[in-house]
């Protein structure tokens, strides 16, 4: 189990544009393709069951039945997807995205680095 605290999936919710039920603009196979890849898990597996199934509910519940490494893997991923579908075309970023990234980037240091070290 993950140690994300409220205040840290509110960050990592808003940052993802998980209001709606969705994560980012994954459809259901590019979301299932993404955590596949990149922690391999089947996030449509009965474990990530949660209030309904939508992307949103079995990412939280991800980091609800989840390690801080797994947890991490995947923020990691978020974040590094998100920069770039927010590049511009001068490559820059765009303006006010700063202070979340570095929000969710902290959760990347205490649960993948630092956990890193205990496998």
């Amino acid at each position: 189990m993950s140690d994300l605290s409220g205040i840290d999936k509110l960050h990592l919710e808003k940052y993802l544009q998980m209001g709606s039920g969705y994560v980012l603009d994954f459809s259901n196979r590019t979301f299932q393709k993404f955590i596949l890849e990149h922690a391999h898990l089947d996030i449509y597996d009965d474990n990530y069951e949660y209030t309904g199934g939508s992307k949103a509910n079995r990412l939280r519940q991800l980091w609800k039945v989840e390690s801080n490494y797994v947890a991490g893997v995947i923020i990691d991923a978020f974040i590094e997807y998100r920069g770039v579908m927010l590049l511009d075309e001068y490559h820059k970023e765009i303006p006010k995205e700063g202070q979340l990234k570095e929000a969710c980037d902290t959760y990347i240091y205490i649960f993948y680095i630092t956990e890193s070290y205990n496998h």
